[in-house]
C-alpha cells in the first residue's frame, strides 16, 4: 500500500489505477502488504512505549496522593 500511496501523492488517478493493476499482476493480493511488517513493528513499539509511559505516570500520581 505504500507504493500506491507514494504514486497517489505525485500522480493522477490513471497512474494510481495503473500502479494498483501492476502490483496485483506482479504479486497478487498479498503484494499490497509486502514489507508491511516493519511498519507494524514500528507502530507496535511506539504504542508500547506510550502505554508504559502513561501507566507509569498514573502509578506515580496514585502513590503521591
Amino acid at each position: 500500500m505504500d507504493s500506491v500511496s507514494a504514486i497517489g501523492n505525485t500522480g493522477s488517478a490513471k497512474a494510481i489505477e495503473n500502479a494498483v493493476a501492476y502490483i496485483y499482476l506482479e504479486g497478487g493480493i498479498l503484494a499490497f502488504w509486502t514489507d508491511n511488517g516493519l511498519s507494524v513493528m514500528k507502530i507496535f513499539s511506539d504504542s508500547a512505549i506510550k502505554f508504559f509511559s502513561y501507566e507509569s505516570v498514573v502509578s506515580i500520581m496514585h502513590l503521591a496522593s
